[in-house]
């Protein structure tokens, strides 16, 4: 919140320089003059309505940057109890939280797991013939979510994999670096 009262006074200050700026112009502009505008003084002044303007542009970028930044922060905190299984074969009325449960108890080897961990879980896109869609799940607890992460070793070989559900920023990120 404070990074948004920061950036509601900068730009109130921009706002409030450049109206100060312009009615110094339009004032000179309407005052009559017996002495033509010289070229050397109408550059000087061009100047410094383009310096004033491409501070503020710079500024109002920074803004936004940090806009994005803030906002992508937030969603990679609501995704944090969130894991994306992708490989599990796909079946005619299925339920996805009884698939997910049988891929964590049989494959990640963990027999404590039950289907009431799982906060919200679905699959996600369209239906293609070639490869199963990947399945969302939302956790109740990240310990649990933390568990399920590092036991993913434990899937090598089996046609089944668990990423994480990065935002769309980070994982353009991660795909480069990979």
């Amino acid at each position: 919140m404070e990074e948004i009262r920061e950036m509601r006074g900068s730009v109130a200050a921009l706002i409030a320089t450049f109206t100060q700026q312009m009615a110094f112009f339009e004032g000179k502009l309407q005052v009559p003059s017996d002495a033509p505008a010289t070229t050397a003084s109408l550059a000087t002044e061009f100047a410094s309505i383009k310096s004033f303007i491409m501070i503020a542009l710079k500024a109002l970028q920074e803004q936004i940057q940090m806009t994005a930044q803030a906002v992508d922060q937030l969603e990679i905190r609501n995704r944090r109890k969130i894991l994306l299984i992708h490989g599990v074969a796909e079946e005619n009325k299925e339920v996805t939280a009884t698939a997910v449960s049988r891929v964590v108890i049989s494959q990640l080897k963990h027999a404590e797991f039950s289907i009431k961990d799982i906060s919200r879980c679905h699959r996600m896109g369209r239906s293609s013939n070639d490869r199963p869609r990947p399945i969302l799940v939302k956790l109740r607890d990240v310990s649990l979510r933390d568990k399920l992460w590092f036991s993913k070793t434990n899937l090598k070989d089996s046609g089944i994999t668990i990423s994480e559900f990065l935002t769309k920023a980070r994982h353009e990120v991660f795909m480069h670096a990979r």
